[in-house]
């Protein structure tokens, strides 16, 4: 999404980016990206939400091998940025509830949570590209992210009316809201920082 992009093509304009949004079938863009571009390896760059207690805001994953919840499968990364490598979980849906996290850290022994990373590993999979995942922590573990908060934002972008009635309704939302915006925005810092060119290597 632009705000986890941003800081990155500000320190690296030359970098090729794209950006592909929120979600499995926003992931499936890579695709015509790879078609198109004719990539060596891609890196799947944004946020994920924490799913242990030792994993903070800020830190950087980068996943040795992505997880499928949905269909159990499981991919080990090809291309692995210098950092603390883990399992990277892939959700279908939005993971807010803090004691769903501390669940799926539990049974799928993995670090962090996302939207995208299975579409995107089985993508470059099926077209010999290799790749890598790389994710900075936007919301720890033991934070709850509201569901109308996750509505917010499901898209990619903030949907502005309906934050104003989020808002009328729930005024505690504007806390929440910013409180996520405020930790999205470190994440992003770091995760344009840990994504210097010269510290990506090929395993």
């Amino acid at each position: 999404m632009p705000r986890e992009a941003g800081p990155f093509r500000r320190l690296f304009p030359r970098e090729a980016t794209a950006i592909i949004g929120m979600g499995g079938p926003c992931a499936k863009r890579i695709a015509g990206v790879i078609d198109s571009e004719s990539p060596s390896a891609v890196i799947l760059a944004g946020f994920a939400g924490s799913l242990q207690p030792t994993v903070r805001v800020g830190q950087v994953i980068v996943a040795d091998r992505v997880f499928d919840m949905a269909t159990g499968e499981s991919w080990p990364a090809t291309v692995r940025p210098r950092g603390y490598s883990s399992t990277v979980l892939c959700s279908p849906r939005a993971i807010g509830d803090s004691t769903e996290k501390r669940r799926l850290g539990v049974e799928y022994k993995a670090d962090v949570v996302d939207m995208e990373s299975a579409p995107f590993a089985r993508i470059c999979s099926e077209r010999g590209v290799d790749w890598g995942v790389v994710r900075a922590v936007s919301d720890d573990v033991a934070t709850d992210i509201p569901t109308d908060v996750l509505r917010l934002i499901g898209s990619g972008h903030v949907r502005w009316t309906a934050a104003m009635t989020a808002l009328a309704r729930r005024p505690g939302v504007a806390r929440d809201f910013w409180r996520l915006a405020r930790d999205s925005a470190r994440a992003a810092r770091v995760l344009a920082a840990a994504l210097d060119p010269e510290r990506i290597m090929s395993t």
